[in-house]
Formats: C-alpha cells, sequence, structure tokens
C-alpha cells in the first residue's frame, strides 16, 4: 500500500468516525463510549473497488462478526471476518483470511495470510506470515518472513531474520529433559522419605 493509498485510508476512516485532525465530534465520543461499530467503504489494497466494512474506532467489544473489520485503539474478546484490520488494538481471539496488525496485540491469530507491524501475539496459525519489528510466543506458519523480529517457538519454514528461541525440535529435547529431571527428582525425594 502506498503512502498515498494509506493517506486516504486513513482520512476515509477519520471522516467515517467524525474525526478531524485529532479531535472528536460529540456523536463519534458517544459512539465509542456506547461501543458503536459504524458502517464505512474501505478500500481495497491495490485495486479502486471499495467494498463495506465495519469500522470501529476506542470501542470495546464482545464479538465481532464481519466481511471486513477495522478497528483502532479497540478491544475484541473474537474477531471472525474475512479481512482484518487493526492500529493499536487488542483482541483474544482473532479468526480471518487475512490480518493485519500495526502496533496491536493478540492472544491467539489464526489465518491464511498474517501481516505483523510492530505487534504482539501469544500463538499465530497462518499459511503466511510476515512479521516485522513484532514478537510472537508460538508462531506455526508453512511460509514466513521476520524481520527484526522475534520467536519463541516456531514450526514451519522461513526467511529473513530469523530469531527464533525454540523450534519445535529443540522444543521436544527441552521437554524430554524436563521430564527425566522430574521423575530423578521425584525418585530422589521418595527415596529420602523412606529412610
Amino acid at each position: 500500500m502506498t503512502n498515498t493509498e494509506q493517506s486516504a485510508n486513513a482520512a476515509a476512516a477519520s471522516s467515517a468516525n467524525g474525526t478531524t485532525a485529532g479531535k472528536r465530534s460529540p456523536r463519534a465520543a458517544a459512539d465509542a463510549a456506547a461501543g458503536v461499530i459504524r458502517q464505512t467503504l474501505y478500500k481495497k489494497p491495490g485495486s479502486r473497488e471499495q467494498i463495506p466494512a465495519q469500522s470501529g474506532a476506542d470501542v470495546n467489544l464482545g464479538n465481532l462478526t464481519g466481511e471486513t473489520v477495522l478497528l483502532e485503539r479497540s478491544g475484541v474478546e473474537q474477531v471472525t471476518a474475512e479481512r482484518v484490520q487493526m492500529d493499536r488494538s487488542g483482541a483474544r481471539t482473532v479468526d480471518a483470511t487475512s490480518v493485519q496488525m500495526d502496533q496491536s496485540g493478540a492472544v491467539a491469530l489464526s489465518s491464511d495470510h498474517t501481516v505483523l507491524l510492530n505487534s504482539r501475539a501469544v500463538q499465530i496459525v497462518a499459511d503466511e506470515a510476515r512479521l516485522t519489528h513484532s514478537a510472537v510466543v508460538f508462531l506455526t506458519a508453512e511460509q514466513a518472513t521476520l524481520e527484526h523480529s522475534k520467536v519463541v517457538v516456531f514450526a514451519g519454514s522461513t526467511t529473513g531474520d530469523v530469531q527464533a528461541v525454540l523450534t519445535t525440535r529443540s522444543a521436544a529435547m527441552l521437554g524430554g529433559a524436563v521430564a527425566v529431571a522430574l521423575l530423578l527428582l521425584g525418585l530422589l525425594l521418595r527415596g529420602g522419605k523412606r529412610g
């Protein structure tokens, strides 16, 4: 997405939720307090086509389902959609075909295509993932591209700056070593009680 497209999307989102240069209209402030999601138009990346979308700024919701969901400075328990775009937002569970997160976080994320920019996640399961300046605890991806990002446990194939703390093989070896250590400790403690 070019800078012009990003500026146009930001301006469209700003006018859709009633903000102008950082100020919110009384209606937008009331909507945010009530957790209102507005219907808006979203320009698909790489085309001129505009599609209907659900947009929320400064809202906290339980479950949100839609074709395209745009969240800004918001929190959601669960999001289910074809396309999810989050900016400075958080979600417990995200299930979508395509997810883009910028300065956002998620506990569990499942998608075909995932992009994280300066974001954090506990678990990601994706066909294709691109992480830039982000951190993930568990990442499972058929193809992952990592740039200045950290992953604790990774399963799949990757390109780029890989900084996985544990791969699936090293995690299995660590788990086996911990199991043996606990078994030996249990035997030692049990033997000390008999004497």
